[in-house]
């Protein structure tokens, strides 16, 4: 793979040069990059590091300050420039079918760890190997290579690359570049038979959630509220569970718990659950409660993915309590009272979850 030199000679016990900025991702673009920026800003400061070359502009100590006021420069790390050398083997493996299955594979894995920036990158170098390796379909023979493809499918659905127009691209190439290789890899099968119980699955919660606001279902990257409307009643004790998807480090402001029928659906605004009086929420990142507006409550410890988070409510009483994987938080239990309203289960968040 084709690791940034200043890491290579990290590995090798080497001290790198500044000339290996040259050969980093993103350093040298043509003479606008990082690395001719520094080329000039060094010839100023102090020339004995620089040679001397015919192209470059020694500048003026207020030219230099007029440049960089108010510019706060930050240099990448060694991860994120790891990470932009990796995502740049996929793509150019695109060319070498022998790297096919190898650069798939590091597409997977690059995309169980990217962030929601670095997801667009790898996206991007991903399209480009999958349309050469489509455009090349006669080379996709075997086993290794469709099970490689398998394996990206499901990282697409699991890092929620998928829900992205780039991922959707992607997901529709991976089925095309599968469709006929069932025989030779027999997970694929399988995997079309989980996909139909997933989507039945998905099917009846979107039947039983209902988009709040906005009112069309957006990007798993946006803050969303939903909630169970046919489940709002006006009397009774109930109790649902909400289980965080495993990539909880995704997700801003969750504010879980009930609405009241007088919650108005409508575009996108920033109150959720418990933002105004028509809602209760619990929050177990920001340790807060919230009803027209927050006030804290400890929870045990920050939520994390996978945890399941109860509510209990009764109506009557006027009470309702949450749990952390079958443990109740007293601190986050609130006193309401109902005043003839009806309640259901709602939802406001960024990222995945299921409603039980």
């Amino acid at each position: 793979l084709q690791l940034t030199p200043a890491l290579c000679k990290s590995l090798l016990g080497e001290e790198p040069t500044f000339d290996d900025l040259l050969l980093a991702p993103g350093m040298n673009d043509s003479d606008s990059g990082w690395h001719a920026s520094l080329r000039s800003l060094l010839a100023h400061h102090a020339p004995e590091l620089v040679p001397e070359a015919g192209t470059l502009v020694r500048l003026e100590t207020s030219e230099v300050d007029a440049a960089l006021e108010g510019l706060e420069a930050t240099m990448p790390s060694r991860r994120h420039l790891v990470f932009e050398a990796l995502a740049a083997h996929v793509a150019g493996a695109a060319g070498s079918p022998h790297l096919w299955g190898e650069a798939v594979d590091v597409a997977a894995c690059l995309l169980h760890i990217a962030t929601t920036v670095q997801r667009r990158l790898v996206l991007d170098r991903l399209l480009t190997l999958l349309r050469s390796i489509e455009s090349n379909r006669a080379l996709l023979t075997g086993e290794q290579l469709p099970r490689a493809l398998l394996g990206l499918g499901t990282a697409l659905r699991a890092s929620g690359a998928s829900e992205t127009c780039s991922g959707q691209q992607a997901d529709e190439l991976l089925r095309t570049l599968l469709d006929g290789h069932c025989d030779e890899v027999p997970e694929f099968s399988r995997l079309a038979v989980a996909e139909k119980e997933d989507e039945e699955v998905e099917a009846a919660a979107i039947n039983c959630l209902r988009s709040l606001r906005p009112r069309h279902i957006p990007s798993v990257s946006d803050w969303y509220t939903t909630g169970a409307k046919e489940q709002m009643r006006d009397s009774g004790k109930f109790y649902h569970e909400v289980k965080l998807g495993e990539d909880f480090e995704d997700f801003f402001d969750p504010q879980l718990g009930w609405l009241t029928n007088h919650f108005e659906e409508r575009d996108y605004d920033a109150n959720g659950v418990g933002d105004d009086k028509h809602g209760w929420a619990a929050d177990g990142v920001r340790n807060t409660k919230w009803h027209d507006g927050p006030t804290d409550a400890k929870w045990p410890r920050p939520w994390r993915g996978s945890d399941v988070i109860g509510f209990a409510l009764d109506i009557e009483a006027g009470e309702m309590k949450f749990s952390l994987n079958g443990e109740w938080v007293d601190p986050a239990q609130m006193q309401f009272e109902a005043a003839g309203r009806s309640l259901y289960p709602a939802v406001s968040m960024k990222g995945r979850f299921v409603m039980h």
